[in-house]
This record gives structure tokens, C-alpha cells and sequence, in this order.
């Protein structure tokens, strides 16, 4: 196979490798998170906002507009 460029070649390289890793991993089930809408917005005021100079509009998103969203599964 000739590619037009290094820069192709090297990408259709990782491409193809990556592609016998999965075969030789084989089949493997879905990861699914249990995780809420709701869950995941605590987790991101309690753990990511306090290391943000924003955490101020990280938090507008506790009071959720939308609290439809809390029991909303998330889906990986």
C-alpha cells in the first residue's frame, strides 16, 4: 500500500493496530455508568469546581433549572 504522505501512512498505521488490538482482545461487554444527571452534577461542584478560577458558574448549575434531568441516566 503507497500513501501520498508520512503524516497518512502513520495515521493508517495507528488505525490498523488499533484495530488488531481489538481483535485480539475479542469481544468485550458494554461498560454502562450508573451514574445520574444528577450525580454527576454534585460530583462536578464537589470535585472539579473548587480547582477553577469559574467555580462561581460551575456552580449556577446546583440550583439544576431543569430537574428533569436528575434522574436521567448517563450513557457512556
Amino acid at each position: 500500500m503507497v500513501f501520498d504522505s508520512y503524516k497518512t501512512a502513520r495515521s493508517e498505521e495507528h488505525r490498523f493496530n488499533a484495530r488488531v488490538e481489538e481483535v485480539r482482545l475479542g469481544p468485550r461487554a458494554e461498560t454502562r455508568i450508573d451514574k445520574t444527571f444528577g450525580e454527576l452534577a454534585d460530583y462536578s461542584i464537589d470535585n472539579r469546581a473548587k480547582r477553577k478560577r469559574s467555580c462561581k458558574d460551575d456552580e449556577s448549575i446546583k440550583p439544576r433549572p431543569v430537574p428533569i434531568l436528575d434522574p436521567l441516566l448517563l450513557l457512556s
